[in-house]
C-alpha cells in the first residue's frame, strides 16, 4: 500500500488526458505494476471494468485462487484506499490518496475533477 501524496489528484487528472501510467515498474500512484494494487489502478484508469471483472482478472493472475466475493472485497478496499484511506492504513497513519472515483453503468473510473 502506498501513501497518498498531494500531487496524486493532479497526476491522476493528467493520466486521464495523456496516459503513461507505468514508469519503472510502478503506477503513477507508486503501486508496483505487477501487483494486485497496480492492476486495479490500471483498470480503474481505463474506466472499462466492473469490480467483478477486475476481481476475476486478479483471480486468474494471482495465486492462490480465492472465492470471487473475497477478490471483489479486495478491489472495493483498494477503491476505498484511493479515495479515503482504509482502516488498516488509517490506523498505521498512511495518508489516503484523496482521489475521486465513481461507478458509471457498472464500470468504475476516476473522476476528472
Amino acid at each position: 500500500m502506498s501513501a497518498g501524496q498531494k500531487s496524486d489528484l493532479a497526476e491522476t487528472q493528467r493520466q486521464l488526458i495523456e496516459p503513461c501510467p507505468v514508469i519503472e515498474g510502478k503506477t503513477w500512484l507508486r503501486h508496483k505494476s505487477d501487483s494486485q494494487a497496480g492492476l486495479i489502478d490500471l483498470r480503474l484508469l481505463s474506466g472499462k471494468f466492473s469490480v467483478e471483472e477486475i476481481a476475476r482478472e486478479i483471480n486468474e493472475l494471482f495465486l492462490p485462487s480465492q472465492p470471487i466475493n473475497k477478490r471483489m472485497r479486495r478491489v472495493l478496499d483498494h477503491i476505498e484506499h484511493l479515495q479515503h484511506g482504509d482502516t488498516k492504513g488509517n490506523i498505521l497513519g498512511v495518508t489516503p490518496h484523496g482521489l475521486k472515483l465513481k461507478e458509471i453503468q457498472g464500470k468504475w473510473c476516476f473522476v476528472a475533477n
